[in-house]
């Protein structure tokens, strides 16, 4: 179970790219979320092909100087919060500014809040080459072993292949990216020069749709697991509100 919690706590960060060539680069932002049209709210229905199980992002934006504030919520299947995600957009492309995980106890009765530590933060960049790599890398200290710091590194490469997909009953022009995940536990104090005392190695094939955002991803991790996670649906703001207040 701790392993599925870690492979989706990424999810939601990762949440245009047309082959129009700027100085030798590709200009991507048409296929990342919408973020000029999210100003009212809006949430993506994902489906896991494993678990056979829902899980949802509520995405709403802000226009914020030089730029847009990206909000995004992630819910599991009984509709509770598990993440809470701000990113900066702008000309040059998407950063991480605030990352919180969501642990609830058992019965659901008390939830605890995990503020990650955000130390490289650049989740895109507008104007890439092939195989350009960027980096986030993350923090926390679970509540259950609050002796111990987990380090999320993803490094992840623009792929440059295009391609259909089928999404919702249509068909969506697409590309991909690979996304390299190593998950890091250490007993604290620690260096990241340590040798960690657990380690998850997860890879990732991430599909984003023009004029859509992320449509699927890929997931492939040690020893020999994988399952795939596919957009089904777009809800309407006002209708997940009422979804919200009829499960809670």
């Amino acid at each position: 179970m701790r392993l599925f919690v870690l492979l989706v706590q990424s999810f939601c960060l990762w949440m245009s790219i047309g082959p129009e060539p700027v100085s030798c680069k590709d200009f991507i932002k048409k296929y990342y979320f919408p973020v000029e049209k999210l100003e009212e709210g809006v949430v993506y229905r994902y489906f896991n092909e494993k678990s056979r199980r829902h899980f949802y992002v509520e995405l709403k934006s802000w226009k914020v100087d030089r730029g847009y504030l990206l909000r995004s919520r992630l819910y599991d299947f009984d509709l509770y919060l598990t993440e809470h995600s701000e990113k900066f957009v702008d000309q040059s492309g998407v950063r991480l500014q605030k990352y919180n995980i969501y642990h609830r106890s058992v019965n659901q009765a008390s939830v605890y809040q995990l503020t990650a530590n955000v130390i490289s933060s650049q989740l895109f960049f507008w104007h890439v080459q092939p195989a350009q790599r960027t980096s986030l890398v993350f923090s926390y200290t679970p509540p259950e072993t609050p002796n111990q710091v987990v380090r999320h590194m993803v490094n992840r490469y623009y792929d440059r292949e295009f391609h259909f997909q089928q999404v919702m009953g249509r068909e969506v022009h697409c590309t991909r990216f690979t996304e390299l995940v190593k998950v890091h536990r250490y007993n604290l104090p620690y260096s990241p020069d340590e040798l960690p005392i657990e380690e998850r190695l997860i890879d990732k094939k991430s599909f984003y749709g023009e004029g859509i955002g992320l449509i699927r991803t890929e997931i492939d991790y040690a020893p020999g697991g994988s399952f795939s996670i596919a957009l089904d649906k777009i809800i309407p703001i006002d209708q997940w509100e009422i979804m919200l207040n009829m499960q809670h």
